[in-house]
């Protein structure tokens, strides 16, 4: 039979301050909670310049709890996500832990990772959603509403903070789950050599989305080193008015300008483009001698 995802408003505690922070540590340690579900909402340079964490949400098998971080001290925040006596279920977290490491320097500890379970299985696709229906009979609803959902804004709205929880609410259930599987497909050796390799490399600088795109291989080497020039404009000019970098330049006319230098001047340059915002990448990218 198929479920749906929180058919009622989940009940959840706000933890919007520091004091907050350390009573929710002090209540997991005085009830012996040694495991908790997390998960992370993110801006991922979609509404403003750069990745940045903007909510945490928790459950701990039987209460929710939502974190805001902007209200949090880095050390508040350290304390709780870098605890080795937590473990910490979470589903695909290479992104949020090499967010959080870039943002704050915080080195998540005790976390795991159940889409490594997923990929030992086998299963084809293994976005979040397809495997709570594929595996538990849940279906995920309003997920392209929320898709795009600006979560660096304040207050954010109850409904996307429902929305939010549920990526938390079936963690534990899809734990138990998977690890049945894995136990009647004989795959627990293999999902342990799994953890054991799935080491970070916190300290690699990640590339733009165009530096790692089909269209950038294919350039010459001195369109490539023009591009790169070119990208890092970009990321300039996006930082400075707190935008996306896209906002300031698409990937396609990144491309193009690094294959024309004369693309700069063309009318084509200027189409779908912000003028205050074109205006100011053209004098950024001549004083840069491109």
């Amino acid at each position: 039979m198929e479920r749906h995802g929180s058919p009622r408003p989940l009940h959840y505690t706000m933890i919007d301050s520091d004091r907050k922070l350390i009573g929710f540590r002090k209540q997991l340690h005085e009830q012996q909670i040694k495991r908790i579900a997390m998960d992370f909402e993110c801006e991922y340079n979609l509404h403003a310049y750069g990745a940045r964490l903007c909510l945490i949400q928790i459950f701990d098998g039987d209460r929710f709890y939502l974190i805001d971080p902007f209200r949090i001290r880095t050390e508040e925040l350290a304390k709780t996500l870098e605890s080795k006596t937590i473990v910490k279920l979470f589903y695909a977290a290479t992104s949020d832990r090499l967010l959080v490491f870039r943002q704050y320097g915080i080195r998540m500890k005790s976390v795991y990772d159940l889409a490594l379970l997923v990929d030992a299985l086998g299963f084809t696709e293994q976005g979040l959603d397809s495997i709570l229906e594929a595996v538990l009979g849940v279906e995920v609803r309003q997920k392209k509403k929320f898709q795009r959902y600006n979560w660096t804004l304040r207050p954010i709205r109850e409904d996307a903070l429902q929305y939010a929880l549920n990526d938390v609410c079936h963690l534990f259930e899809l734990h138990e789950k998977l690890i049945g599987m894995m136990k009647a497909r004989d795959k627990l050796d293999e999902c342990l050599v799994r953890f054991v390799k799935n080491d970070l490399d916190f300290e690699k600088t990640p590339l733009p989305p165009v530096l790692r795109s089909r269209e950038f291989k294919n350039l010459s080497r001195s369109q490539k080193e023009r591009c790169t020039r070119i990208v890092a404009v970009q990321h300039e000019v996006a930082q400075r008015l707190d935008c996306p970098p896209h906002n300031v330049l698409p990937q396609d006319k990144c491309i193009e300008l690094a294959r024309n230098p004369r693309f700069l001047d063309s009318p084509r340059f200027d189409k779908g483009l912000n003028g205050r915002i074109v205006r100011r990448f053209k004098k950024a990218i001549r004083d840069a001698g491109l």
